[in-house]
C-alpha cells in the first residue's frame, strides 16, 4: 500500500489493494488471497482485519450484532472441528488478533472499517477486535 489509509469505492477496489499490500510479503500459500477474494466478496461492506504471514493469510470478519451469520442464542452450530454458539464464534475475532500479536511474524496487518483500508499494528489490531467484540455482546445482552 503506498499510503497508510485508501477510501475504497468497490469491491474490485478492495481487493485489489489488499492483494497489492499483502501479496509481495508473502512466500507462500497464495491460494489464502484468493479465498479472502470470495468472502469479500459475499460480504460486501462488512469490516475485516485481514493479517499477512510469510505463508498465508487470516482474516476476521466483524459483523454486525444483528447480521443473520449469527445461531440465535443458546444454539450452537458446526464450527471448524466441532459445534460453537454465537459467542465463542465471535470471542474468536479477538482470539485470533492476540494470536497475531503473540505469535509472529506477523509481517501485514490491514483494517477494513468498511469505508477505508489502513495498514495497522497488530497491537491496534487486538484493540479493534475487542472494542468490537464487546459492542456486539452489549448488544445481545439487551436481547
Amino acid at each position: 500500500m503506498k499510503t497508510n489509509k485508501i477510501k475504497i469505492e468497490d469491491t474490485d477496489q478492495l481487493i485489489h489493494a489488499l492483494r497489492t499490500a499483502a501479496k509481495p510479503k508473502m512466500e507462500g500459500y497464495f491460494v489464502d488471497l484468493a479465498t479472502d477474494e470470495k468472502v469479500i466478496r459475499l460480504s460486501p461492506g462488512i469490516p475485516f482485519i485481514h493479517f499477512t504471514r510469510k505463508f498465508g493469510t487470516w482474516m476476521s470478519l466483524m459483523h454486525p450484532a444483528d447480521h443473520k451469520i449469527w445461531p440465535p442464542k443458546g444454539i450452537k452450530i458446526p464450527y471448524i472441528f466441532g459445534e460453537a454458539d454465537r459467542s465463542h464464534i465471535l470471542r474468536a475475532i479477538v482470539d485470533c488478533a492476540r494470536y497475531s500479536q503473540k505469535n509472529g511474524p506477523t509481517l501485514l496487518a490491514l483494517y477494513f472499517d468498511g469505508e477505508t483500508l489502513s495498514q495497522i499494528t497488530t497491537a491496534r489490531a487486538v484493540e479493534i477486535a475487542d472494542e468490537h467484540v464487546k459492542s456486539v455482546e452489549r448488544i445481545w445482552s439487551k436481547q
